[in-house]
């Protein structure tokens, strides 16, 4: 018996290995540099890693290269999607995205979410952007085609982009796979372009990307579950003896 709770609560510390995205700096860089292990929330459907970040920045004009540790972020942990009510998990991206009369920004967003436990748990996707714009400009965002995978070992389901502006700031997938990976591709834009009589002025400052996930019990809590119910079951018989 206690060769087997030893196994489970082993299984249970690999599953649960990466750090909590709470508990780090909260910039896009330190995201960045927790690398391939990344960083895990603890959902209602099992632990969800965030992984293997990257990002970039180009400008023209007015607008300013912006760097990784300039973007911060706050968690849905879980959030409430607007409309159906979902819980869900990920990131609001808090972006410093500005540019008036003639320029641009955009950035690009990268990174993989994922259930460590092998079961495909992602089930929808939400994408909401805070932004404005005056005059000819244009805040957007657009994400995809993300690639979800229902095991590791399957090929892409591409997904239809999500594109999202200033008039229209958000858009949501339901009722997908449910998936076990999904790569994220993310690209924001804000572009001014002058010649109007109202001011042409851009910005964009929150970027929301989550999922929500399905119930579904990860492997080392049946394990454990089931070593408990065997401990209460060995309890019992020594307790009539």
């Amino acid at each position: 018996m206690k060769k087997f709770l030893f196994i489970a609560a082993l299984s249970a510390i690999a599953v649960h290995a990466s750090p909590l995205c709470s508990s780090l700096t909260p910039t896009y860089q330190s995201l960045i540099n927790t690398g391939s292990g990344g960083c895990s929330f603890n959902t209602i459907g099992g632990t969800l890693t965030a992984a293997n970040f990257s990002f970039a920045s180009t400008a023209l004009g007015t607008g300013q290269i912006i760097s990784a540790s300039q973007v911060s972020f706050t968690l849905d942990n879980p959030g409430v999607a607007s409309g159906s009510g979902d819980l869900i998990y990920g990131f609001e991206f808090n972006v410093p995205m500005m540019v008036m009369g003639i320029g641009s920004e955009d950035l690009t967003f990268q990174y993989d979410l994922f259930s460590p436990a092998n079961t495909a748990i992602i089930s929808s996707n939400h994408l909401l952007m805070t932004g404005m714009a005056s005059g000819l400009a244009v805040a957007s965002v657009s994400e995809g085609p993300n690639c979800g995978k229902v095991t590791a070992a399957s090929g892409c389901t591409f997904l239809p982009t999500l594109s999202v502006t200033q008039q229209n700031p958000e858009a949501n997938q339901e009722n997908l796979g449910p998936f076990y990976s999904l790569h994220v591709f993310k690209d924001a834009n804000v572009t001014a372009v002058g010649g109007d009589a109202i001011p042409s002025l851009a910005g964009i400052s929150v970027i929301r990307d989550s999922v929500d996930v399905t119930r579904t019990p990860e492997p080392s809590t049946w394990l454990l579950g089931g070593f408990s119910l065997l401990g209460m079951a060995a309890f019992g018989r020594r307790k009539r003896a």
